[in-house]
């Protein structure tokens, strides 16, 4: 089984901001594989079969620094360790466009990865990382990721989220080594 779980900030205010990115993958992965994704409990989840492989699409149903409720949940509900899950995430030391795929680490300062490691008890949590920053963010990152994109970033946004869209169904397909290998090595999609 594999979890995608994207984060994310419920609600129309946050729908096109820098930190929503990981819901942003959610809805295209949905799209592309025509699922609605239903409320349950703490998360809006839906299922998918990938070539022999279940699937659990999710976005929590809270705030970001909740992102772990939602991840503790999903995992107790459907039997899922920590290493099934892939977390889809903004990341503002990454430029935009820039996709990097990891096996695990620290959460780097996201307080949604932080409160998902934590609730899962390990670093040992695959993610995804979408780069949301157009250039060195500013001192105030809590300020920063709750802003909207600007309408000259949205091409290379959209470029990215496609980009992160294949990365997903690769890692799915082919595994974390051989997508790692590909998708971070390139270049800055803008």
């Amino acid at each position: 089984m594999r979890v995608i779980l994207g984060l994310g900030n419920p609600g129309p205010r946050y729908r096109d901001t820098r930190h929503n990115l990981g819901y942003r993958v959610v809805d295209r992965l949905g799209k592309r594989w025509n699922l609605r994704l239903r409320r349950k409990e703490l998360t809006r989840v839906a299922f998918h079969h990938w070539r022999g492989q279940r699937v659990i699409l999710a976005k929590p149903a809270l705030f970001m620094n909740e992102s772990g409720l939602a991840a503790d949940f999903i995992s107790r509900s459907y039997r899922c360790s920590p290493g099934e899950f892939l977390i889809l995430m903004d990341d503002t030391v990454l430029p935009l466009g820039a996709l990097r795929v990891r096996k695990g680490g620290r959460d780097g300062g996201h307080r949604g990865l932080r409160s998902v490691l934590e609730m899962l008890n390990t670093e040992r949590v695959p993610r995804l990382r979408l780069g949301a920053s157009p250039v060195a963010p500013p001192g105030d990152l809590s300020r920063f990721v709750l802003e909207r994109f600007e309408s000259e970033e949205m091409a290379a946004v959209e470029k990215m989220v496609s980009a992160a869209t294949d990365c997903v169904e690769m890692i799915l397909e082919r595994g974390l080594d051989v997508t790692m290998n590909e998708f971070n090595r390139k270049p800055v999609g803008t």
